[in-house]
């Protein structure tokens, strides 16, 4: 009634032994090495390329905050600080907040135009106090005949802010003067600016979107004073660990570097502003980054930002053209991405670097006037308006 079982005839399920498990260990062990490296450069390019749009992303958001608002509104790249590698690399852009024009204190302030063609204009100092306080700071003395630029920076109206004519037409201020003597409080400040209007052949032109005023010196006229934007406390953006700006190769122009320090003379480059106008072009663009003399200035030319990896980021006195060993400067890699503003539009683009044939004659000078070559060289493609896909 009872049968028997076989043990031999139970099934067992078969395991793996201890070489088989170390045979796969060790097979998984040598894909993950060979592909360790292709995925990490994956992942870097993959963050690089997403900073760069979201770098991208912010500056626009700044432009469009200017066209809804109706004033000028900017970005800051802040230097990382003021060692030579500091001075050459940011890591976080800041929003610029703009401020109320100047239209002076008195509801009859007025400009009165001067010179022929108009080159200045004269305002009445009880008129326009904030424009006699900023003489005053502007033309101070350490020493007889020796200038204190020292507190240049608290005059509330500075070199390079903007003048609003009738017409609509903004100009940079280049010098705010009066006629002050022997300590007497001023009753006339002079604020002298340049109509004409640079091009990328280099030549002035007279701007003809603007009344012709070279025969009406004399005219009164109102005005509005357009003051740089301020930073913000909150509106910033800080690149990704392992990504920065690099100073170095950045410029206004096809083969310009004016954010690169000037190590040669021994100046501290300060921060670099970029301002949207009302109309979402770029009005103005820090020109002298010397934190002792910075100015603002209409770019004449495309805004090119390098976005490269940190450790391609050279400090004063080394190859920033070297591409060797475990360094590779951002000039002379591929991975490193140009950010471009249009400064008619206001367009922001990204896009790749183009291949570097060319060395510069001093490499470790970012000032060198042979820079344009290799400069130009790398931004063709930027230039072509080669721009990455939208998505990573």
């Amino acid at each position: 009634m009872f049968s028997s079982l076989n043990p031999r005839s139970i099934t067992r399920r078969a395991a793996f032994t201890l070489v088989e498990l170390l045979v796969v260990l060790f097979i998984l062990l040598m894909l993950s090495t060979i592909a360790l490296p292709t995925v990490k450069k994956l992942l870097a390019d993959q963050k690089a390329a997403r900073a760069a749009r979201n770098a991208a992303i912010f500056i626009d958001a700044a432009r469009n905050r200017a066209i809804a608002e109706n004033r000028y509104v900017g970005v800051r790249l802040e230097r990382l600080g003021t060692g030579s590698f500091g001075q050459a690399a940011s890591i976080r852009m800041r929003q610029l907040v703009g401020i109320p024009p100047y239209t002076g204190d008195s509801a009859d302030a007025v400009a009165t135009l001067q010179g022929t063609p108009i080159s200045s204009a004269v305002f009445q100092a009880n008129d326009c106090p904030l424009l006699a306080l900023s003489s005053r700071l502007l033309n101070n003395e350490s020493g007889p005949g020796v200038p204190d630029t020292s507190d240049d920076h608290l005059a509330p109206i500075r070199i390079g802010d903007l003048l609003e004519l009738p017409g609509g037409r903004s100009v940079p201020i280049t010098a705010i003067t009066d006629d002050s003597t022997g300590g007497t409080p001023p009753t006339q400040v002079t604020v002298t600016f340049d109509l004409n209007e640079p091009n990328t052949s280099g030549n002035d032109t007279f701007p003809g979107t603007v009344r012709d005023p070279r025969d009406a010196a004399g005219d009164p006229v109102k005005f509005r004073i357009h003051r740089r934007p301020v930073p913000s406390s909150s509106m910033t953006y800080s690149l990704p660990r392992g990504v920065a700006f690099d100073m170095n190769y950045s410029g206004i122009g096809i083969g310009g570097n004016q954010f690169s320090p000037d190590t040669d003379a021994g100046e501290i480059a300060g921060d670099v502003d970029i301002v949207f106008d009302p109309n979402g072009s770029v009005i103005s663009v820090t020109t002298n980054v010397s934190v002792n003399s910075t100015t603002m200035g209409y770019p004449v030319g495309k805004i090119y930002l390098c976005l490269g990896d940190s450790s391609g980021v050279m400090g004063s006195g080394e190859n920033l053209f070297q591409n060797s060993g475990r360094t590779v400067a951002n000039i002379r890699s591929l991975e490193s991405i140009w950010i471009v503003i249009n400064p008619a539009s206001g367009q922001v683009s990204v896009a790749p670097f183009a291949t570097v044939y060319t060395a510069p004659t001093d490499s470790t000078n970012p000032r060198d006037t042979t820079w344009v070559t290799p400069l130009t060289e790398a931004r063709s493609l930027a230039n072509a308006s080669a721009t990455l896909d939208s998505e990573p």
